[in-house]
């Protein structure tokens, strides 16, 4: 009896801290898919803000270029006519609004600085819009309006381009960084779940040969 007792103890010896070391490493790819998930909620926040800014960003390009408040606003000069008026004012109205749904969605120093000279400009132009207005039935030529309401959207359309041109980059970079960190976290996952299946199989075989040995009587036992 006394060699089983030893037996016992020693299984007990040797089960306690593989015992442990399963529920760490268990506890541990718990702690990486927990991350995994967390990576998985950033990357769909990420993808769908980057959709939102290009989405806006391409209605805000609409809404001020060809057909747009811009282009209405040149014919406005040159023809003058209630038509093109009624069409500069709504797609003005329709770009300001554009400007807005940007205006929330864009979160960087750099990006807010290049939208707010975009709508600096375009707050000029409506300005000239309304001094037009005011021309109308005046009798000035098409150079002298061109002259008096003439804005440079040089540095606009420059800024324009810009956010156009890191928006998406910017984006990808996001992207690809979080799926290098999702396939080293599952690499860390497999490595772990290896390693538990490892230390599981040994603590049961030790279990089964410690057990099978204190159920077969041995001769030095007595």
């Amino acid at each position: 009896m006394t060699q089983n007792y030893r037996r016992r103890v020693k299984l007990f010896v040797l089960l306690v801290p593989m015992l442990g070391l399963n529920f760490w490493l268990m506890a541990w790819c718990w702690g990486l898919f927990t991350e995994l998930g967390e990576l998985k909620l950033h990357w769909e926040r990420g993808a769908e803000s980057a959709v939102e800014k290009a989405v806006s960003l391409a209605e805000l390009e609409r809404a001020m270029g060809y057909g747009g408040f811009i282009h209405n606003f040149k014919n406005y000069v040159i023809r003058g006519t209630e038509d093109y008026r009624e069409r500069t004012a709504t797609s003005y109205r329709l770009t300001m609004e554009a400007m807005a749904r940007l205006e929330r969605q864009i979160i960087t120093v750099e990006e807010r600085r290049q939208l707010a000279q975009i709508k600096q400009t375009l707050e000029q132009y409506g300005d000239k819009f309304q001094q037009l207005q005011m021309l109308a039935g005046n009798n000035e030529t098409v150079r002298e309006r061109d002259q008096l309401v003439r804005v440079d959207d040089t540095e606009a359309l420059i800024n324009l381009e810009v956010l156009s041109r890191e928006l998406i980059p910017g984006f990808v970079s996001s992207v690809t960084l979080s799926k290098a960190r999702i396939e080293t976290a599952w690499n860390q996952v497999y490595v772990g779940l290896g390693l538990v299946a490892f230390f599981l199989l040994l603590s049961i075989g030790t279990t089964a040969y410690y057990l099978m040995m204190v159920a077969i009587p041995r001769s030095d036992d007595n």
